[in-house]
């Protein structure tokens, strides 16, 4: 049974991305305890969705779902990008920048895509989710993304906002710095990013290289 803080986030989410049940395969079936248990027990009432005004995107577990929490998390996939990501992190929701959110053991953490940088977000998926709830603005970039669909519309499946001038790099959070890009190639890109700035001094001077 779902907690209700679990319950309370499942109210005012979507319907679900994928109307099968969780898939539990790869990487997951191997760790399937504690964080990553709660979470698939969470799929297993809406597999996949997005809540706060598609700000948090939850991915479904799914055989063939293209984002979906397996795929998400293959190596070729993005995470080849970023050497430096624990073997252990599955990745399993986003905010509307593309930051990433993980479970680590029983941990949820957040790793910021511009510079691969981790931080703990909570010490358990339950504090997650009531974290969420209470500070879902903090959490997810909220008001960006109503302010931003506010102007735009809605933004596309698999899509994510980014900055035309990368935020690491001084892009202003504002309206005319975002531009809405897909995922995983903002995934990619970013890493190429996140590698090029990795030992560089606070003010250096960047010239990026793209591929």
């Amino acid at each position: 049974m779902l907690s209700k803080t679990k319950t309370k986030l499942i109210s005012i989410a979507s319907q679900a991305i994928v109307a099968d049940p969780p898939a539990l395969g790869g990487r997951l079936s191997a760790s399937f305890n504690g964080a990553l248990r709660e979470l698939i027990e969470l799929l297993s009432i809406r597999n996949g969705f997005f809540a706060f005004e598609s700000a948090l995107h939850v991915f479904p577990s799914s055989a063939s779902a293209p984002l979906s929490l397996e795929n998400w998390n293959r190596n070729e996939l993005w995470r080849l990008e970023y050497p430096d990501i624990p073997a252990d992190a599955v990745f399993f929701a986003e905010d509307i920048f593309g930051g990433q959110f993980a479970i680590q053991s029983n941990a949820v953490t957040y790793m910021e895509p511009e510079t691969g940088r981790f931080k703990r977000v909570a010490s358990s998926f339950e504090e997650f989710v009531r974290r969420l709830l209470t500070d879902f603005r903090t959490l997810t970039g909220h008001r960006f993304a109503h302010a931003w669909q506010s102007a735009n519309g809605p933004l596309g499946y698999g899509q994510r906002l980014a900055g035309k001038i990368p935020f690491v790099l001084g892009g202003a959070y504002d309206l005319e710095n975002f531009y809405a890009a897909r995922q995983p190639d903002l995934m990619r890109m970013r890493g190429h990013i996140a590698k090029q700035i990795a030992h560089l001094p606070e003010g250096a001077k960047v010239k990026l290289k793209t591929t």
